[in-house]
């Protein structure tokens, strides 16, 4: 079953990292980069700048939680933002959907998704 927010569907669709808010820094996203892909079992996917990581998540109401990741861990670049968006990622407690936004909040920032699929 899908779960909705506002108008879109939360799982079964592919978001793309548009921007990522850690304290008080805010860093842009090139389109593709970071990718995150919530399957209908509870499996979630994501494309983590040069690598690929998968593990479950849990979607109840507001919130949601992602299981541990396993993860390629090729090296991206003295300027990628992979541990930042895994950091949250590993953080997240709930989510909102705002403006055709996928916004994933927690403790240390957000990650504000677009729809990309």
């Amino acid at each position: 079953m899908n779960s909705t927010k506002g108008n879109l569907p939360v799982i079964d669709r592919i978001w793309g990292l548009e921007e990522m808010i850690l304290g008080e820094r805010t860093f842009k996203s090139e389109k593709g980069s970071f990718t995150l892909y919530l399957e209908v079992d509870g499996h979630a996917r994501m494309k983590v700048d040069c690598n690929r990581a998968h593990g479950s998540y849990r979607l109840r109401n507001n919130s949601l939680s992602f299981g541990p990741l396993a993860m390629t861990m090729a090296y991206c670049g003295d300027g990628s933002l992979h541990d930042q968006f895994l950091q949250l990622i590993e953080a997240t407690h709930s989510y909102e959907v705002k403006d055709d936004r996928l916004i994933l909040i927690s403790l240390d920032g957000r990650l504000i998704f677009f729809p990309l699929g």
